[in-house]
């Protein structure tokens, strides 16, 4: 099963709600997003990506991820930082642009991506729900500084509306000139099925198009892990106080 969509577009464009519909049209196979990688990635995730990270990835390392994976679509960070390999990878595969506003998109992202994350600690809670590892992950792509950039993507936006839009702007320029005009679609999810569907040459379903909310997901996602994590944390503590307990009865 080989990859057919490759998302270019950066976080905050919609990317949830092409992942669904990704999903709809590819029911044979999911559609790789960075809340699957949260909620979802084993070691082999992490290990891949610290791998593409550094740049060591080859060809087989996508084919293995992806096709072993069974996914049919990949959208959103971490694997549309790499749209370029994964398209090298998969030559035949069609690439989808999201896009917004910039000043929308940036201050989008400004309020949930980025927010309170100054310090770039991890919660700690996270430590009891093996999401830590898979957060540093999540970290290191936003701090990397992608080639002919001279910044990351967190840095610009840190670095307040202008160098933030300049960034996005640049990066959708970017991508306009490395895919074939034929395999790329430049797209703004409110526009619904007609272009995406015409593009993929797929027939278009008899639902609507989703329209999911990003920061909404985000947060629920954060306040599950959190919710998770307490559970985990007072069960520990209960195993402790309990071995406690019956080592202080044996010394009676």
């Amino acid at each position: 099963m080989k990859l057919a969509v490759i998302g270019a577009g950066l976080p905050r464009t919609g990317t949830m709600s092409l992942k669904e519909a990704l999903d709809i049209l590819y029911p044979e196979g999911p559609c790789y997003h960075m809340l699957v990688f949260l909620m979802n990635g084993n070691s082999k995730d992490k290990e891949h990506w610290h791998k593409a990270i550094s740049g060591k990835t080859t060809k087989e390392d996508w084919y293995t991820f992806f096709d072993k994976g069974g996914f049919r679509c990949a959208v959103d960070l971490p694997s549309s930082y790499f749209y370029k390999e994964l398209f090298e990878a998969y030559p035949e595969s069609k690439v989808v642009l999201t896009v917004r506003d910039a000043q929308s998109w940036h201050d989008s992202c400004y309020s949930t991506i980025f927010n309170n994350n100054e310090d770039h600690r991890i919660p700690w809670i996270y430590y009891f729900t093996g999401l830590a590892q898979r957060y540093n992950v999540g970290q290191s792509i936003l701090n990397q500084i992608v080639p002919g950039f001279s910044m990351s993507l967190k840095e610009a936006n840190k670095s307040g509306p202008e160098a933030s839009k300049a960034y996005f702007e640049r990066w959708n320029e970017e991508v306009n000139n490395n895919v074939p005009e034929k395999q790329l679609l430049i797209f703004n999810v409110r526009q619904g099925w007609e272009p995406l569907c015409k593009f993929l040459d797929l027939p278009v379903p008899d639902v609507h198009f989703p329209k999911t909310n990003d920061r909404a997901s985000i947060k629920k996602i954060s306040r599950n892990f959190e919710i998770l994590g307490w559970i985990v944390s007072f069960g520990i503590i209960g195993v402790i106080s309990g071995l406690l307990y019956y080592s202080l009865q044996l010394l009676k």
